[in-house]
């Protein structure tokens, strides 16, 4: 006899359609909303870019990536590595600076494997945010291929400073 309220011990069987909805395959797993769910298959993913606090000098480039640290003079050391091939088909990147410095034209590429530079937007404002968008980028990556932000500065009248940069990269599969 089965003590109260307990309607089945360890080692007997429970019939999957007491668990959850749908079909319980050997691809299917439970979810906690009590259905039984085949995984999708990843058809895109997304890649973190960073740099922290600068002052970004006039005239020059600079280049950054994921690490946590401001932008390099040199290409190359920032690497954001790819994981799985496919399409960057658009870029995301926020800039905030303290002092917004003065409404030069100020360009971000994407840089890949340290040769093909793509233009992500150019932003010409004397404001303290700016936002780098592109929904229309086309660039081939295939797992093992790296990235950097390049940014190119203009000759600022005035130079913003105590600039941040966060964003990401959308990359179908």
């Amino acid at each position: 006899m089965r003590p109260l309220g307990v309607e089945r011990l360890v080692g007997d069987l429970v019939d999957a359609a007491l668990l959850g909805s749908g079909s319980a395959t050997a691809a299917a797993f439970l979810c906690g909303d009590r259905s039984w769910k085949e995984p999708t298959i990843l058809s895109a993913y997304t890649l973190s870019v960073q740099a922290l606090t600068s002052s970004p000098a006039a005239s020059v480039s600079r280049y950054f990536g994921n690490l946590p640290e401001a932008p390099a003079t040199t290409a190359g050391i920032s690497k954001v590595y790819i994981p799985k091939a496919g399409t960057i088909t658009r870029a995301e990147i926020y800039c905030y600076s303290g002092t917004a410095g003065t409404n030069e034209n100020w360009s971000l590429y994407v840089r890949l494997n340290n040769t093909t530079d793509t233009l992500i937007a150019t932003v010409g404002a004397a404001a303290s945010e700016r936002v780098f968008s592109n929904s229309a980028l086309s660039i081939a990556v295939v797992a093992g291929d790296y990235i950097e932000i390049k940014m190119v500065n203009p000759a600022w009248v005035t130079n913003p400073l105590t600039t941040i940069f966060g964003g990401y990269l959308y990359i179908q599969v």
